[in-house]
């Protein structure tokens, strides 16, 4: 096991469980679809599409990658996950007919249900570019997989109480974080809660770092996007 092992469950090795059997194949295909269909979406409207669209573009999108094996094709080694995916939903924009995209979703079938509504509001308090749109509901997502693969990882010890209790000081800062109220609520001391946050903290990195490196082939690279996905998020996020 890697050092980040136990979070390694995304982006590429994803991209990699699609070549085992089928059970697996479709467990993979649902999960990349429900993790990356709101990047594809924020592209696409900041792109002029209207909501409807954009809806149709990413559902066809994502039926044709599928139907053609694309997933399956794509290769760490000729770059990241993020840059693939951006680039592969631009060809397909710019390739797809107004008129022809409810036909590209596969005959009607729709590979997820989307569930637009906060995801626009977010849009509507934003002047972002497609790219930077893109770039930003990425960086969004990934933190949310870390986060959940978090959650999961303290839910499985027995320690669910704890994270839900502590998970807002992951990005709280210091001084807003009222440690002895977290002690009486968990019946911890002061110092147990400190050990605690710092232990919550340290893990949250991991997982981030585990879910960034399964997207690139260096730990130099995975550096690289991490602060990347800063950047999207403080709103300067480059187009690479």
């Amino acid at each position: 096991m890697t050092q980040h092992g136990s979070f390694r469950t995304t982006r590429w090795s994803l991209i990699q469980s699609l070549h085992g059997p089928a059970e697996g194949r479709r467990a993979a295909l649902g999960d990349l679809c429900e993790r990356y269909w709101k990047p594809l979406y924020a592209f696409a409207r900041r792109s002029g599409e209207s909501p409807e669209a954009a809806e149709d573009a990413v559902q066809g999108f994502l039926a044709a990658v599928i139907d053609r094996g694309d997933f399956e094709r794509a290769d760490p080694e000729r770059g990241r996950f993020r840059s693939f995916l951006r680039t592969a939903f631009s060809r397909h924009l710019m390739g797809a007919a107004e008129g022809e995209r409810a036909a590209k979703r596969g005959g009607g079938r729709r590979p997820l249900s989307l569930d637009v509504g906060g995801l626009e509001s977010s849009l509507s308090q934003s002047d972002l570019d497609p790219a930077s749109a893109f770039e930003r509901a990425y960086a969004v997502e990934t933190l949310a997989t870390a986060l959940d693969a978090l959650r999961t990882s303290y839910e499985e010890t027995g320690k669910l109480t704890i994270f839900e209790a502590l998970v807002p000081t992951i990005t709280a800062p210091d001084e807003s974080v009222d440690r002895a109220a977290l002690g009486a609520q968990l019946g911890v001391t002061r110092g147990a809660v400190d050990v605690a946050v710092h232990r919550l903290r340290s893990r949250f990195r991991e997982a981030l770092v585990g879910a960034v490196r399964d997207t690139v082939d260096t730990d130099a690279e995975a550096e690289d996007e991490l602060m990347r996905l800063r950047g999207a998020l403080a709103g300067d996020s480059g187009a690479a």
